[in-house]
């Protein structure tokens, strides 16, 4: 069951989207590019030339550390711009379907998660993206739900891998529309990405924090955790040690 952990990897994005404009079909006209980096406080940017991961990492070590995984996809709409609002855009949600590594959940146990809606659902969200323009959401993909029952099988140091196969919906001029099937990968693990610096007390209070991801301390960065006296994983650190005497 235990995979090695690969470091992410950040690529820019440089795609030029004007091949992409022209006379489309409004069936075709929504397309996902990727999934950005969001900036520091989980801000995101609609722009082609944003950072962007090739695939997730979220850590399962202290679930009271984190909700599920946050996907921040930049969103194309191909449809030919026009003064009216025919061409625009409006998003109504996402279709996920979830698969797992072979033989890591049993055939009862994916029939139980389907049944339950943790690993295919509905993610309902809104807005609009302008013809020929590009748009950002933000929205769950692997539910903390999912997650919990992914960690029950997980031990220390163990990682497993989950495809996010996602579809955004919605309406261009009153019908319906949906992007193409975008696969991402997550690697979901038990201990990558919290660094236990050891107790609170014990952390120099001059000492360079790493506070993880942008959204969530343990998703797409490794944040520099301390444990409490009552054994509560703090994730960023926060230095209970004394001021030195003077």
């Amino acid at each position: 069951m235990k995979q090695s952990t690969i470091p992410m990897t950040l690529i820019l994005a440089s795609a030029l989207i004007a091949p992409l404009m022209g006379c489309v079909d409004a069936a075709d006209s929504i397309v996902i590019l990727n999934n950005q980096v969001p900036e520091a406080g989980c801000i995101l940017k609609a722009g082609t030339n944003e950072p962007f991961f090739s695939r997730g990492q979220i850590d399962v070590v202290d679930l009271s550390q984190t909700n599920g995984y946050l996907f921040t996809p930049v969103i194309l709409n191909r449809a030919v711009g026009n003064d009216s609002s025919d061409s625009l855009f409006f998003a109504e949600g996402a279709n996920v379907d979830l698969e797992f590594i072979p033989d890591f959940f049993s055939e009862d146990e994916l029939a139980q998660l389907k049944a339950d809606g943790n690993s295919r659902f509905l993610q309902e969200f809104s807005g609009s993206v302008a013809a020929e323009g590009t748009g950002t959401f933000d929205f769950e993909i692997i539910p903390r739900t999912m997650l919990s029952a992914i960690a029950a099988k997980l031990q220390p140091g163990d990682s497993t891998r989950v495809l996010a196969k996602v579809e955004i919906v919605g309406k261009i001029g009153g019908g319906g529309v949906s992007s193409q099937l975008f696969s991402y990968p997550v690697d979901v693990c038990n201990g990558c990405l919290a660094n236990n610096l050891g107790t609170c007390d014990q952390v120099p209070l001059d000492l360079e924090i790493r506070a993880g991801g942008s959204c969530q301390p343990l998703q797409d960065g490794v944040a520099d955790c301390c444990t409490r006296t009552d054994g509560v994983l703090i994730c960023p650190a926060i230095s209970t040690a004394l001021p030195p005497e003077l």
